[in-house]
């Protein structure tokens, strides 16, 4: 997850919240201070995030993620969940996914 400033997260917390999820129920494994270091985080397996479509085209188009569109929240920008293409997903991020993102 970016870090506490990012607007990235602000917007992405507004949609949980709008959605009824509070963030405090998300499994957040690390804060970043930056988009690249959260796209290298998810190819390394780490987990799911949201990014946006501006940041995770070219990594999407070397294969090192898979993008999602993110369906049903109020965006100003388009945002992906993007997750390792190396790493099968756990439970609760296919369960993530199939709640949020449209294929």
């Amino acid at each position: 997850m970016r870090a506490e400033s990012s607007g990235t997260r602000s917007r992405s917390e507004a949609a949980f919240r709008d959605a009824g999820v509070s963030t405090d129920d998300l499994d957040v494994v690390a804060e970043m201070g930056s988009t690249q270091a959260v796209l290298s985080a998810v190819a390394a397996g780490m987990g799911i995030a949201m990014v946006s479509d501006r940041a995770a085209m070219e990594p999407s188009k070397g294969g090192l993620v898979r993008l999602l569109e993110v369906s049903g929240a109020e965006l100003t920008r388009q945002f992906y969940a993007v997750y390792s293409s190396e790493r099968p997903l756990s439970r609760a991020a296919e369960e993530f996914m199939k709640a949020t993102c449209s294929a």
